[in-house]
């Protein structure tokens, strides 16, 4: 009974693609460009994780994220994702390197009568979050790569936020400058940084944040002066 039930259900899958299939007619006109809303690095979990709506054509049956190979340049299909009713999408990139270079991911799209939108891709990059520290003027210097970028445009406001020695994250401030100082800073402490983009000039709705920045803070001792003339 199992057996048949099986093969029945794949005989509908068959029958159900083919019919699809015939409805499309002479129809070979591809889906819209898909555009990506965010591209945000997840520190609990190291993984990328990309978001997307519905492609405006409506009629998408399968998304596909690229990848940007820094290497070779080419666009390189990492996985796809079935069209589901809600619209929107939330994908996590695992294995990723972004903790060590900034990384470019982007979704194509193919409709129900494979058409597909793979040449026009709307590339999002990382943002890679770095810093030294001054320890003569006691401070931590960040700087980061321009998130790339909103299809709002690159009027964004960045935001800093610091978690120290474990503590939950704190605002720090914000800049639309891609260099941030925390000044002063503590001694024998281990902060850990991360930057959240707002686009809009911070208005929303779409944020992405950047990976971490940890550093362990440890401060020049203050100089002794030996008095020869005791």
């Amino acid at each position: 009974m199992k057996i048949i039930l099986q093969i029945a259900v794949a005989l509908t899958l068959l029958f159900g693609q083919k019919n699809a299939l015939a409805q499309c007619g002479n129809d070979q006109t591809p889906p819209d460009p898909q555009l990506v809303d965010s591209l945000s690095y997840d520190p609990l979990t190291g993984d990328l994780i990309i978001g997307w709506q519905e492609n405006p054509a409506g009629d998408a049956c399968w998304y596909y994220i690229f990848y940007k190979n820094p290497i070779t340049g080419s666009n390189d299909i990492i996985d796809s994702v079935p069209a589901n009713a809600s619209g929107n999408y939330i994908y996590n990139i695992t294995g990723n390197n972004a903790s060590n270079q900034v990384e470019a991911y982007a979704i194509g799209v193919k409709d129900c009568c494979n058409n597909q939108m793979f040449t026009i891709l709307d590339y999002h990059r990382s943002m890679l979050l770095q810093g030294t520290l001054d320890k003569c003027d006691t401070a931590v210097n960040l700087i980061w790569n321009a998130y790339k970028w909103f299809n709002s445009g690159t009027n964004v406001l960045y935001q800093v936020y610091v978690s120290q020695n474990g503590n939950p994250f704190a605002y720090l401030g914000s800049t639309t400058d891609t260099v941030f100082q925390h000044k002063p800073v503590g001694d024998n402490t281990v902060n850990v940084y991360y930057i959240r983009v707002v686009e809009n000039g911070g208005a929303g709705p779409f944020t992405a944040s950047s990976t971490i920045f940890t550093i362990t803070i440890d401060l020049l001792n203050p100089v002794q002066f030996l008095d020869l003339y005791t």
